[in-house]
């Protein structure tokens, strides 16, 4: 999906009417599937921050939906998520709604994406930033929502560290305290055994609109210099 042979087009534009003050846009692909638009009018970064934070979920090993540059015209890609109904918790939640997605056998399914968050870093991981699929196996958290992580905090490699009031470290309080959270070790340690030129692999697999607007060797450098570094400073957060 995240290299689609033949180039998704979106066919029609609609207003999200979803609770996000990041997701403008729902786009109609001519492949008959809904995606959640993340375009360069609405950030020159977002595109590529989102397709970052996907690919570096999906790199240590956790689930996203479906994603995929989108074009919204010959010349204009889109990040597209793929639209699915998966569940997501009330606002405000009821309790046992907690307890069902993120207590129990769900903690350790959730700690990883909090990893990634500290990592990148993405201040904005908050209940509603949570979506879990039904599976044959059970109940899977899904990865998503990077509208405020990455490039879009700060060159070359994001702002870093979280403050301690960003939305991501108060979840996750809340979550050590309530159900016992606890450092994904493992996560910090495959990010930074991943190969040097992986985060080059991930922007030249991306339309080269999404590069425009900012150099990417400088944050190529740090990938390869100073990647254990930052995992390091960000397992110290949690």
């Amino acid at each position: 999906m995240q290299a689609s042979l033949v180039p998704i087009r979106i066919v029609q534009q609609l207003p999200s009417n979803q609770d996000s003050a990041d997701l403008k846009t729902i786009g109609l692909g001519d492949d008959g599937f809904e995606y959640a638009l993340k375009r360069i009018e609405d950030h020159p970064l977002l595109p590529i921050s989102e397709w970052m934070g996907y690919q570096l979920s999906r790199a240590v090993g956790l689930f996203t939906p479906d994603f995929a540059p989108v074009w919204l015209d010959e010349d204009t890609p889109a990040f597209g998520s793929r639209w699915e109904q998966a569940a997501q918790i009330g606002v405000p939640p009821h309790p046992v709604e907690l307890a069902n997605f993120f207590g129990g056998s769900m903690r350790q399914l959730n700690e990883p994406i909090f990893g990634v968050d500290a990592f990148l870093p993405n201040d904005d991981r908050h209940g509603r930033n949570f979506m879990w699929r039904s599976t044959s196996a059970g109940t899977v958290p899904l990865a998503f929502d990077f509208s405020r992580a990455w490039l879009i905090t700060g060159l070359p490699f994001g702002k870093h560290p979280l403050q301690a009031d960003s939305t991501t470290l108060a979840m996750w309080s809340y979550l050590k305290a309530q159900f016992g959270y606890q450092v994904p070790a493992q996560v910090f340690q495959k990010i930074a055994t991943l190969p040097d030129e992986w985060l080059q692999r991930v922007l030249d697999a991306a339309p080269h609109q999404w590069i425009a607007g900012f150099s990417p060797k400088p944050t190529i450098e740090f990938w390869v210099q100073h990647r254990q570094q930052r995992c390091n400073e960000a397992m110290s957060l949690l």
